[in-house]
């Protein structure tokens, strides 16, 4: 379960400060003069979001957050985040993040200078913005495949869902299965940068506010994945993916094998694709639940779709055991230790 913390006394309204003081256990690494820290997060699992590094709030608040970095060495070390860095003085920086970010946003890497093969681009978005590019990869993985792969991915996505949504990209290209997605950022195999990239948009970009709601990112990304299917029924008769207890945080392991169907099956109902931009476009950076898609989707399209919605993915008769849920080999359960290595 996850732990809370609540502050139990009462104030006036106005202005306060609520100073935390915490150690990092996790996330850290020493070797020789240097020092490596990261924070990747998953969703699959509960109390495996930003909580596990500092504190945080829960995913259904949005707040700007600066980190104050200081390492204590005589060799240069380096930052990557999504967000504006500011070096201050020698291996001192202030890392500021959007408003609009919440405990899944936070992409931070740090460690010392020379670690990585490097690669840094412009894309050019189709407002005519100049998004930089940064892809980093250990010595033995060759950084070109991920450029040439971002750069593909980049213009589709722009192509099918609209400018991209946020003032840079990241890769940090791995070895490691499977991948993880941010706001304008992810660590990933080349085999899974397409369904993480996809995620700046439904997920980073569009942001699920609970573990109910999570299913739509994993469901559209794998209806992506496979093609965008159109599909006369979704191959099943009824499922949970999002109507369980309003205290689960993480996504149902079901979400994209299930949710991909039921995607395809609505796309035979009206034009998915069509209907998914301009519901992006009403809520980019903003928060929202399965309860939001519907009552869009209907708005938009003029149709009940309540009905197939409750039967297919928001059933609270149907029970699943989701340790028999397959594997999705974009986002694989990776230990705690396979995590660190990531470092």
């Amino acid at each position: 379960m996850t732990d809370y913390k609540v502050v139990n006394k009462k104030l006036l309204p106005g202005e306060h400060k609520l100073e935390i003081w915490t150690k990092v256990k996790r996330g850290t690494s020493y070797g020789f003069k240097s020092v490596n820290s990261g924070f990747f997060i998953k969703d699959l699992k509960e109390k495996k979001f930003l909580e596990k590094y500092v504190p945080a709030n829960l995913e259904y608040d949005q707040y700007p957050m600066t980190f104050k970095v200081k390492v204590y060495s005589s060799y240069k070390h380096k930052i990557v985040a999504n967000a504006k860095i500011t070096e201050n003085a020698w291996n001192d920086y202030t890392v500021e993040y959007p408003e609009y970010y919440s405990s899944s946003a936070i992409y931070f890497h740090l460690f010392k200078q020379g670690k990585y093969w490097w690669i840094n681009k412009t894309f050019t978005s189709k407002d005519g913005r100049q998004i930089p590019v940064t892809i980093y990869t250990k010595w033995f993985i060759k950084a070109d495949p991920f450029l040439a792969k971002a750069r593909e991915y980049f213009h589709e996505l722009e192509k099918d869902y609209g400018p991209w949504p946020h003032k840079q990209l990241i890769v940090y290209g791995m070895s490691i299965r499977g991948g993880m997605e941010y706001p304008g950022a992810t660590a990933t195999s080349l085999r899974s940068l397409g369904h993480e990239m996809f995620h700046s948009y439904f997920a980073k970009g569009v942001t699920p506010a609970d573990g109910n709601s999570g299913w739509m990112d994993e469901g559209l990304a794998s209806w992506r994945d496979n093609g965008y299917q159109t599909l006369d029924h979704p191959g099943f008769n009824a499922f949970n993916l999002g109507a369980h207890s309003v205290y689960k945080r993480n996504t149902d392991d079901n979400s994209y094998r299930v949710g991909r169907a039921f995607f395809g099956f609505l796309n035979s109902k009206l034009d998915l694709k069509t209907t998914l931009k301009s519901y992006f476009d009403e809520y980019k950076h903003s928060l929202v639940t399965t309860e939001t898609m519907i009552n869009y989707f209907e708005k938009q399209t003029g149709l009940n779709l309540r009905g197939d919605f409750n039967q297919y993915v928001l059933n609270k008769d149907h029970t699943t055991n989701n340790e028999s849920a397959h594997e999705n080999i974009h986002h694989p359960e990776l230990s705690d230790d396979e995590i660190e290595e990531i470092l």
